[in-house]
C-alpha cells in the first residue's frame, strides 16, 4: 500500500489483481445490476487510487480496508439513488424509504450469500434471529441503527445491544483477531 500511495502503477495492478473480484462481488452482491456493479468498482478503484495514503496497516488489513471502502461507497451509492427515486417521482416525504425498507430484506440476504464466505454466513446463521437482522441491515441494507429501531419497532438502545453482542459473537466465531483485524484458521 506504501508504494500505491506514492503512484508506483504495478504496486496498484498487483492490488487490482488481487481484490478485483472481492470489489466486484461485492457490488453486485449489493446493487444487482451487472453495468451497476461495473460502474461501482470502477470508483472504488479510483477511490483506493486516490486514498492510498490513508492506509493505516496497524488498524487494518488491507483486505478489510478494501472492502470497507466498497462497502461505504456501494451504500453511498444506494442512498442516493433511493433519494433521486423519491425526489423525481413526487411522492409524499418518507415514501423512498419505504421503497428501501420492503426491499431491504431479500437485498440484505442477498448480498449475504453473495459476498459473504461459508463461514461467515454459517457463523451469521448461529446468531439469535434479531443480532442477525440488526447487523444484516446495517452491514448490508445500509441502515443507520435509528432507521433499524424503526423497522424492527425496538428502542435505540436495544438495537445498538443486539449489533454490540452480533459483533462480539461473530468475532469469536470466526476467531478474528482484532488487533490485526485478520482472521486466523479455524
Amino acid at each position: 500500500m506504501a508504494q500505491v500511495a506514492i503512484g508506483d502503477h504495478a504496486a496498484f495492478e498487483a492490488l487490482y489483481d488481487e481484490f478485483a473480484d472481492l470489489v466486484f462481488s461485492i457490488a453486485l452482491g449489493m446493487l444487482k445490476d451487472r453495468g451497476r456493479a461495473e460502474d461501482a468498482a470502477q470508483d472504488v478503484w479510483v477511490k483506493l487510487w486516490n486514498a492510498a495514503g490513508s492506509f493505516d496497516g496497524q488498524r487494518s488489513s488491507v483486505a478489510t480496508w478494501v472492502t470497507t471502502l466498497t462497502h461505504r461507497h456501494v451504500i453511498d451509492l444506494i442512498r442516493r439513488a433511493n433519494v433521486r427515486v423519491g425526489d423525481r417521482t413526487n411522492h409524499e416525504p418518507g415514501d423512498e424509504i419505504a421503497g428501501r425498507l420492503a426491499g431491504a430484506a431479500d437485498t440484505a440476504h442477498d448480498a449475504v450469500v453473495s459476498v459473504m464466505g461459508d463461514d461467515a454466513r454459517r457463523a451469521l446463521a448461529e446468531l439469535p434471529p434479531q443480532q442477525a437482522e440488526a447487523i444484516e441491515l446495517a452491514y448490508f441494507g445500509g441502515f443507520s441503527q435509528s432507521e433499524i429501531a424503526t423497522k424492527m419497532g425496538k428502542p435505540l438502545g436495544t438495537v445498538k445491544t443486539y449489533m454490540f453482542q452480533g459483533m462480539r459473537t461473530l468475532r469469536d466465531l470466526l476467531d478474528v483477531d482484532v488487533t490485526s483485524n485478520n482472521p486466523t484458521a479455524r
